[in-house]
């Protein structure tokens, strides 16, 4: 249902650098949501300028990003229930230098996400940890 959405959502993204303010995997992912729903899940946060903002903010809604994305993302699924277009939380062990977890749009076999440049990331579906249903 979501496939030509979001393939048109990937193809009309500007490539914009990262900045922890407004273009990180959050961002990258509620732009999604919101295309896809009308909602952004994103409007009530405040922007956080910083890894280390960013990370206080995260404790404080929910621990983590799977505790952030709970509050504002209505139904949780098991990763492997994902449909396209779902959210998934995607673990980056052995992908970067600093591991962790980013928030990216499940397209077939594939997670989406955006790195730290800002470009496109693409991982496959199997690192995903967590999912949330659009619907």
């Amino acid at each position: 249902m979501y496939a030509r959405l979001l393939t048109e959502y990937l193809a009309e993204r500007p490539e914009v650098p990262f900045h922890w303010a407004d273009n990180n995997c959050c961002h990258f992912a509620a732009r999604w949501v919101a295309r896809a729903t009308g909602r952004d899940p994103m409007a009530e946060w405040p922007p956080t300028k910083s890894a280390a903002a960013a990370r206080r903010f995260i404790r404080a809604m929910g621990g983590d990003l799977a505790g952030l994305w709970d509050r504002c993302m209505p139904r949780s699924i098991p990763a492997t229930q994902a449909q396209d277009g779902d959210l998934m939380l995607i673990s980056l062990d052995g992908l970067t230098l600093t591991g962790g977890t980013a928030v990216a749009v499940c397209s077939g076999r594939h997670a989406i996400t955006q790195d730290h440049t800002g470009a496109t990331f693409y991982v496959t579906r199997d690192r995903a940890v967590r999912a949330w249903a659009l619907e």
